[in-house]
């Protein structure tokens, strides 16, 4: 996962001490059997809502990833605290339904965070191919959601009392049916 706003070259390059995990970073299903991760796709094959995480940890700097979208939908991408973040199908509850995450779902129109939504004004909903962008900023405890690279909302984690201290990754929940491609430094950016 490259760091947000950082010119071409090694993107690790002396940031080891706030990152951990592998240099290829892959993707696992929160619930086991739950989604279905092939590569960077994530997809959902059950009836119930399913979610997965990166499998990395950030835990300073500035950071960003985006999301395709190969279905449209109820999906919730944004982030997450890996050491924290209890996603339950059986609830609905995913990706910035708890303390320890925030998403944004523009076919709700809503970002979420410490249990609560929030509407975003003035966006369309999402629809097949368009690219989500999410960027944190775990100094100043910030996040930024794009659509098509356009920004759409930005979160304050202080206020919302969000934890990020035990370090984030990049997650994703997907309502039965939906499918997303997520690219976290694999490829360019398409709107970095």
């Amino acid at each position: 996962l490259p760091p947000y706003y950082t010119p071409d070259g090694n993107p690790f390059e002396g940031i080891s001490a706030v990152r951990r995990g592998p240099p290829a970073v892959g993707l696992n299903p929160s619930v086991p059997g739950s989604a279905a991760v092939t590569g960077t796709e994530v997809r959902n094959p059950g009836r119930l809502f399913s979610s997965a995480v990166a499998d990395c940890v950030l835990l300073g700097g500035r950071w960003y990833f985006e999301a395709t979208l190969q279905t449209a939908g109820a999906i919730q991408i944004g982030w997450c605290c890996p050491a924290r973040f209890a996603p339950n199908p059986e609830l609905g509850r995913g990706v910035g339904d708890d303390d320890s995450s925030v998403s944004v779902d523009l076919f709700r129109r809503a970002t979420f965070a410490a249990r609560q939504s929030e509407p975003v004004p003035g966006t369309r909903r999402w629809a097949v191919g368009d690219v989500v962008g999410c960027g944190a900023d775990l100094d100043a405890r910030r996040f930024l959601f794009t659509l098509n690279g356009n920004v759409v909302a930005q979160l304050d984690a202080r206020h919302l009392g969000v934890a990020t201290s035990a370090g984030i990754a990049p997650a994703v929940t997907l309502r039965s049916g939906a499918s997303v491609v997520l690219n976290m430094g694999a490829t360019p950016m398409r709107f970095k």
